[in-house]
C-alpha cells in the first residue's frame, strides 16, 4: 500500500522520483477529486526553522505570475507544531525536468536569443516575488522547471531554503548547486537578506545556460573559459557586462531586479 499523505494525496509508488538529503519527490494525484491529474509533492526532511517558514507562507501562496510555480496544497506547513515526518509540498509536475538535469543546459550553449527567452522569463518571476516582499534565497538550475518541452519555465522552491538545512559545500549532493549561493547567504547565516542576493544567483544560472552547465566559481566571471564568447558582437558584450554586475561583491552588485529587466530588454533589442 502506497502512502498518502495529508489523508487527500496518494503517491503512486514508495519509491520518489528524486530524492536528496532534505527533501524527496514523489508523484501524487488528489483522492478527493479536486485537482485532477498528477502533481508534485515534496516531502520535506528534517525541517528547520518551521515557524519562520510558516510567517513567509502566505507571502509564497499568494505569489501570481506565469513563471513562478503555485504551491497547491502547503497545508502541512500551516501551522508551526505540524509533526516533521509529514511536511510536504504539493506543486503542478513540471513534464520538461528542470535545468540542471543531465545534458539539459547544453541545448542553450552559446544560443543568445534562447538565453535572453529564459532569462527574461525569470527575471520577471523575481521582480514580481520580490514585489511581494518574498526573495528566494535559493535560486539554482534544479529550481529552473520546464513546464513542458518548449522554454517556458517555472521558478520553484520560492522561501523552501528556510527550511532546510544549509547547504554543504563539500557534500557531494550539493556539488555545483551551492556555488549559485549568494556569498552573504553561505552557511546560512543570514535569512533577512535583499533582493540583490537573487541578483547575484540569478546571474549565475544566467551564465550556466549560456555556457552550456558551465558553472562560476567565485564572485566573478573572470578568469573565465567562456569569456572570449562573450566578447564576440555587441549584444554578447551587454551580457558580459550585465553579468558582471551581477555576479560580484555585494556592495559592487546591482540591488533590484528591475534594473536586471532592464538590462536584458536592452540587450533584446540591441543591433
Amino acid at each position: 500500500m502506497t502512502r498518502r499523505y495529508g489523508e487527500r494525496w496518494q503517491v503512486s509508488s514508495d519509491r520518489p522520483l528524486v530524492k536528496g538529503i532534505d527533501s524527496e519527490i514523489f508523484r501524487a494525484v488528489d483522492t478527493r477529486g479536486e485537482y485532477e491529474g498528477e502533481y508534485a509533492l515534496k516531502h520535506v526532511l528534517h525541517p528547520l526553522r518551521q515557524e519562520r517558514f510558516h510567517r513567509e507562507l502566505d507571502s509564497v501562496l499568494a505569489l501570481r505570475h506565469p513563471n513562478v510555480m503555485a504551491l497547491v496544497d502547503a497545508s502541512a506547513f500551516t501551522h508551526a507544531g505540524g509533526s516533521p515526518d509529514n511536511q510536504f509540498l504539493v506543486m503542478p509536475f513540471a513534464e520538461g525536468g528542470d535545468l540542471g538535469h543531465g545534458r539539459r543546459a547544453e541545448f542553450y550553449k552559446e544560443s543568445l536569443d534562447y538565453t535572453l527567452q529564459l532569462a527574461r522569463q525569470m527575471a520577471s518571476a523575481l521582480q514580481a516575488a520580490h514585489d511581494s516582499g518574498v526573495i528566494h534565497r535559493d535560486l539554482k538550475p534544479n529550481n529552473v522547471l520546464f513546464m513542458g518541452l518548449g522554454h517556458e519555465v517555472w521558478l520553484s522552491d520560492f522561501g523552501i531554503c528556510l527550511i532546510r538545512e544549509p547547504a554543504r559545500l563539500d557534500d557531494p549532493e550539493y556539488a555545483g548547486q551551492g556555488e549559485f549561493l549568494a556569498p552573504e547567504l553561505e552557511g546560512g547565516r543570514q535569512l533577512d537578506v535583499p533582493p540583490a542576493a537573487d541578483v547575484y544567483s540569478l546571474g549565475k544560472v544566467l551564465y550556466y545556460l549560456y555556457s552550456g552547465g558551465v558553472t562560476v566559481v567565485g564572485n566573478s566571471i573572470e578568469p573565465s573559459k567562456y569569456s572570449a564568447v562573450l566578447q564576440q558582437d555587441k549584444r554578447r558584450k551587454l551580457l558580459s557586462a550585465l553579468l558582471r554586475q551581477m555576479i560580484c561583491p555585494l556592495e559592487n552588485r546591482l540591488k533590484a531586479m528591475p534594473e536586471v529587466v532592464d538590462q536584458l530588454l536592452a540587450i533584446q533589442n540591441s543591433q
